[in-house]
């Protein structure tokens, strides 16, 4: 036997869409690296990001003014795994995604 959930015909949505919708999200946040472009060695600076179809999304604000970041906070980046010299497998961000249709979205500030 098929049950299908009643739908609402106004919205479209089930009662479970309804449950799901109301309930807290958990947002996750992932620690990403950014290369830090002005200086004359390879260098990169942890940042918060969250994850976004796929991508990841950088929340972090600048602390220190004179630090140019090869991505800004707010960008969709894509992310791969880097060897450091210290043995650490880490996600560093390597090309910026870019698409109109991936507006940014409010998401609470990253405490660090």
């Amino acid at each position: 036997m098929d049950r299908k959930a009643p739908v609402d015909v106004a919205t479209g949505w089930t009662e479970l869409d309804d449950y799901v919708r109301s309930r807290p999200r958990v947002i996750r946040y992932e620690q990403v690296y950014v290369k830090v472009t002005n200086r004359s060695i390879d260098f990169w600076t942890p940042v918060y990001a969250v994850r976004e179809a796929g991508y990841y999304r950088i929340l972090t604000q600048r602390e220190v003014e004179h630090e140019e970041w090869e991505f800004d906070t707010g960008t969709l980046v894509e992310c791969e795994l880097k060897r450091f010299p210290n043995g650490k497998r880490e996600l560093v961000a390597t090309r910026a995604k870019l698409s109109k249709s991936m507006e940014p979205k409010e998401y609470p500030v990253a405490q660090t």
